[in-house]
């Protein structure tokens, strides 16, 4: 099974480096409740057996994960 998203920017993903998280580590106010992503690159690495970026034309890109091998 191969899973896709289309991201619309052209910045190539980076992952984060990994730390331990608690809930109250979170900012969940409403000025900051989208500041608190950018863990889903190192989920997709620990479930996926492969995965890639794929640049599409004139901008964007496909970021997809193999889950199954």
């Amino acid at each position: 099974m191969v899973l896709a998203v289309w991201d619309s920017s052209d910045a190539m993903p980076q992952a984060r480096p990994v730390v331990e998280l608690e809930p109250e580590d979170l900012d969940l106010s409403p000025a900051n409740f989208d500041n608190n992503g950018g863990w889903g690159l190192p989920l997709v690495e620990a479930l996926a057996c492969q995965s890639g970026v794929t640049r599409t034309q004139p901008h964007g890109k496909w970021v997809w994960a193999r889950l199954k091998c």
